[in-house]
């Protein structure tokens, strides 16, 4: 019948999509916009950090430049895994001149999703931080992005998952720290958390590449293509 060929087709979409479920956060502010007439805020057992108070600081401008600027990572990362950086390898020869060897790109651009995540967190990661420290009187936009930044961030995490398997001691070495790193700076002052936060930023991106290549290892051991 056409509601159990319809039910089928569901549970197939849902068994290959399953990790963009979370992109639901990017529009429960609008949703919850039009049902309720006001802007949503986030609930008190995930509160967004409030850093309008860095605008107060004597180091603001150095502050603030400095843990948006942490956000390169991921756009560094993110080019990185669409192979439009190529690997670089240094060798230093008996005579210590340093040499630069380019290759092409490790080959995760088969897989262009990968990279074009990363690179979409980082400009979620971006507009939510801005909006962020520049004020009080953007708190309740950085509220919006607070839940845009991270839809895009778990259903970057499950499409990994997906793709390229469970991440092995390295890269969750690198995750873990940055997870220690992120919930350890989330109960501090502003500044404390901007500086904190900017290495969550480093280690969740390198833990992105290293991920990816987790993933490329298994499939070449196992004599496959991309998936």
């Amino acid at each position: 019948t056409i509601f159990s060929a319809s039910l089928v087709g569901a549970r197939y979409a849902a068994s290959r999509s399953w990790w963009c479920f979370p992109f639901l956060l990017t529009v429960y502010p609008l949703f919850y916009f039009l049902a309720a007439g006001k802007l949503a805020t986030s609930p008190s057992f995930w509160s967004m950090p409030v850093l309008s108070s860095l605008v107060h600081s004597p180091s603001a401008g150095f502050i603030i430049s400095g843990f948006l600027l942490s956000n390169i990572s991921y756009f560094l990362s993110g080019l990185y895994l669409l192979d439009l950086i190529p690997d670089v390898r240094w060798a230093i020869p008996s005579r210590r001149k340093l040499t630069e060897k380019k290759e092409s790109g490790p080959g995760f651009s088969e897989n262009p999703l990968l990279g074009t995540l990363v690179l979409l967190s980082g400009v979620c990661s971006v507009f939510y931080h801005t909006f962020q420290t520049i004020g009080p009187q953007y708190h309740h936009i950085a509220e919006t992005f607070y839940y845009i930044d991270h839809g895009f961030a778990i259903s970057s995490i499950l499409y990994f998952l997906n793709l390229c398997g469970v991440p092995g001691k390295r890269t969750l070495a690198l995750g873990t720290t940055g997870l220690v790193l992120l919930a350890t700076g989330s109960i501090r002052g502003a500044e404390t958390y901007a500086f904190i936060h900017s290495f969550w930023h480093f280690f969740s991106a390198g833990a992105s590449v290293s991920w990816a290549h987790d993933g490329l290892e298994k499939q070449r051991a196992n004599g496959g293509g991309q998936r």
